[in-house]
């Protein structure tokens, strides 16, 4: 599909075969305009070697492997590195849906003037079968937000010159500079689009910031919540919040159980929709 290109940033780090999966997902749905920028931090696994082997014909793939002082940092290198109007944020562990791109691109030709383009996901298990399927909020305010971040990096868009603006990745955070971003964003009056297409797939697994459940996820998003909270009733309702983000995460044995994980994966089976196609 003819449109504006697109960049998508990928940090990594030691990622293994998850990074090749998440190339392997994004560059063939890639136009001549298109970018793939993957920021590495050094990896030492041969992650990048085999990936610069296997996918190193293709003119998108971009790739700088350097020290780094974390995720944020490199998602920031990595930004200013981007060359296209609208930048989407793939981890190396999770995945693009086919034809993700070429919906995004569709909705921002149709919505020129759009700061945010976010579509559904799935929650995939560490061997990729679908857990849960995701949508974000209807509500995209500041509020709504700081009550739930009902949102998936890797199903979020954004033109490029807004983030920028608005100074980019909090390289003070360790885990929720994304969510900052949003809210952040959000409290700028962005003009939102808002997909029914399943555009991304987040693996949920231990190793990953968010799906080992550390308690510091819960302390961080707290302050970040509180960061952009206005008033009393806000400020009370982020930290009811972060009150039942810190119950979810005493719940992580349960929700790591096989035969809970079982139970989910052949629920979702029977309600995932498929996902877009070019």
């Amino acid at each position: 599909m003819s449109g504006p290109g697109i960049s998508v940033l990928m940090p990594s780090f030691n990622a293994g075969e998850f990074l090749r999966e998440a190339v392997a997902g994004a560059l063939p749905q890639m136009n001549e305009a298109d970018e793939l920028v993957i920021q590495d931090g050094g990896s030492t696994d041969g992650s990048i070697d085999r990936l610069l082997a296997e996918f190193g014909s293709y003119p998108q793939l971009k790739v700088v492997s350097e020290p780094d002082g974390g995720q944020a940092d490199a998602l920031n290198r990595a930004l200013a590195r981007a060359v296209n109007p609208l930048f989407g944020w793939l981890n190396a562990d999770d995945r693009m849906c086919p034809g993700a791109m070429d919906a995004v691109r569709g909705a921002w030709v149709a919505n020129p003037d759009a700061d945010f383009i976010c579509g559904a996901w799935t929650l995939i298990s560490p061997q990729g079968e679908v857990v849960r399927i995701c949508q974000p909020g209807d509500d995209l305010s500041v509020r709504s937000l700081t009550r739930q971040a009902a949102l998936f990096t890797g199903a979020m868009f954004m033109r490029t010159d807004f983030v920028r603006e608005a100074g980019g990745f909090d390289k003070d955070l360790y885990f929720c500079m994304d969510y900052d971003l949003v809210l952040r964003l959000s409290s700028r009056n962005w003009r939102t689009v808002r997909l029914p297409d399943v555009l991304g797939e987040f693996r949920w697994h231990q190793a990953s910031k968010t799906g080992a459940m550390d308690f510091g996820v819960v302390r961080e998003s707290s302050a970040v919540r509180r960061r952009y909270a206005r008033g009393a009733m806000a400020t009370l309702e982020a930290d009811v919040s972060s009150a039942v983000h810190f119950i979810a995460v005493l719940a992580t044995p349960l929700r790591r159980a096989e035969w809970y994980s079982r139970l989910r994966v052949r629920r979702a089976a029977r309600r995932v929709a498929p996902a877009p196609r070019s």
